[in-house]
């Protein structure tokens, strides 16, 4: 299970053994559903994915289901291939964790750059390890939590019970920054002037917590036009982007 197309690519190159599935959502956007698809939940968030990326709403909801069963399903070796320094990586693989399998999970999370930049010969290279029992649960947990959208117990579970899962913590209390940090980042590039949506996206590269969002344009665009809906920037026609407030960060 491939944490999107280009890890999916170099994985086939290097001749990794099995069926290569990548996994593709963007559950850093939108609403995090509190159960399994399908269920109103996850139709209200295909019905988000349509508005908001694009998607094909009805495509999106049988994708998921088809996933879902796909691991239900599933008997051998199951691994996940996650970047473990990534918040995208980080709640694609919560949700991943949560479904039902009889398969041995298994992860490939190696230190350093991007999956997905790396060499094919790398990968080949890289001893998934198996996921702890206890690993499965707190994912669980965490689904749970992000859900509810209750950022206090969400606070408290990322300060305690994760604290056995260091990296999913450094993750999540990225998560609980958010939105926040991500609009004051926007502005203070806005308070040199007018930007593009890939003067944003290389301010973000450049900034060390940012840069373990692992958003793409798409992700990054729909942030900004929610700051838009909120009075704090202007997207023009011309996709240059402008604070409402010069010189006036959040």
């Amino acid at each position: 299970m491939a944490n999107g197309k280009a890890t999916a690519g170099k994985l086939a190159k290097a001749g990794v053994d099995g069926r290569i599935v990548s996994h593709d959502d963007v559950l850093t956007d939108g609403p995090f559903p509190p159960d399994l698809p399908p269920s109103k939940a996850w139709a209200h968030r295909a019905g988000w994915m349509a508005k908001h990326h694009g998607a094909d709403g009805p495509r999106y909801l049988v994708e998921e289901m088809a996933l879902e069963r796909l691991i239900a399903r599933h008997d051998g070796d199951l691994v996940v291939w996650s970047d473990a320094d990534c918040l995208h990586c980080s709640l694609n693989l919560l949700h991943l964790l949560r479904l039902p399998t009889k398969a041995r999970l298994m992860l490939a999370s190696p230190p350093g750059g991007r999956l997905g930049e790396r060499a094919p010969q790398e990968l080949a290279a890289v001893v998934p390890e198996p996921v702890a029992a206890a690993h499965v649960a707190l994912a669980k947990t965490a689904c749970r939590l992000l859900a509810a959208g209750d950022q206090a117990k969400l606070h408290a579970f990322v300060n305690t019970e994760l604290a056995a899962w260091p990296a999913m913590q450094s993750a999540l209390r990225l998560r609980l920054r958010m939105p926040r940090l991500l609009d004051t980042a926007v502005l203070e590039r806005l308070a040199g002037g007018p930007a593009t949506l890939a003067d944003l996206a290389a301010a973000l590269a450049d900034d060390a917590d940012l840069s373990r969002l692992g958003y793409g344009d798409a992700s990054l665009l729909v942030h900004v036009k929610g700051m838009q809906e909120a009075g704090l920037v202007t997207l023009g026609d011309d996709g240059v982007i402008r604070p409402v407030r010069p010189g006036h960060p959040i």
